[in-house]
This record gives structure tokens, sequence and C-alpha cells, in this order.
């Protein structure tokens, strides 16, 4: 049953990190086409719509990639603990 989870963990943590990657993408993507329109400011709470979308991206980009991380982290502490008991 311990196995199936840290797969199931692992997968999890690979489409995170894919998302996050994405997120990273698209906040590039949105930075430089709206960089002229929001005079290089990007807020969350900025009044113009496009000018957000770089930030939230930004976020999505550190809350993906972190969560992923922790999933990884908490496979590697499984296995170590499983290695333990066998020695």
């Amino acid at each position: 049953m311990q196995k199936i989870n840290s797969t199931v963990l692992v997968v999890v943590a690979i489409i995170f990190y894919v998302i996050s990657m994405y997120c990273f993408m698209w906040a590039m993507s949105s930075v430089s086409l709206s960089f002229t329109t929001c005079s290089g400011e990007h807020s969350v709470f900025h009044e113009v719509p496009r000018c957000r979308w770089a930030s939230i991206a930004g976020y999505g980009f550190w809350g993906f990639g972190i969560a992923g991380f922790t999933l990884l982290a908490i496979v590697v502490y499984r296995r170590v603990k499983n290695n333990e008991k066998s020695t």
C-alpha cells in the first residue's frame, strides 16, 4: 500500500511541476506583452486587468512549485524511513 501511495505522490508532484513550468512561461509572456501598457508595474490589485495576469501566474508558479517539492520530500522521507526499518 505504501508504494502505491508513493507512486501517486510522485505522479502528482510531476503534474504540479508541469503546471508550475506552464505558469512560469505564462508569467514571462504576460510581462513582455503588457510591459508598455502597465509601465512595468504588475500587481494582483492593478486597475488594468491585463496587468494582473503576470502576478497571478507568478503566484501559480511558486505555489505549484513548492507543492511539488513538498510532495517529493514526503516520498523521499517515506523511502528513507522504510529503509531504516529494513536494516
